[in-house]
C-alpha cells in the first residue's frame, strides 16, 4: 500500500471541519476512497 493520507480534526465535529478536512485531502493528491469517522464530517462536503 502506498502513502495513506489522513486528516485529524478536533472535537466536536462540524460541517466546516468536514469541508476543511476534505480540502486538505484533495490538496494531498489522488485517492481511491475517503473514510469519515462521523456523519457530521462526511456531510461537510
Amino acid at each position: 500500500m502506498s502513502d495513506v493520507h489522513q486528516v485529524a480534526v478536533p472535537l466536536p465535529a462540524s460541517l466546516a471541519l468536514g469541508r476543511s478536512g476534505l480540502a486538505q485531502l484533495l490538496d494531498a493528491g489522488e485517492f481511491d476512497i475517503i473514510v469519515c469517522s462521523s456523519d457530521t464530517l462526511a456531510q461537510g462536503r
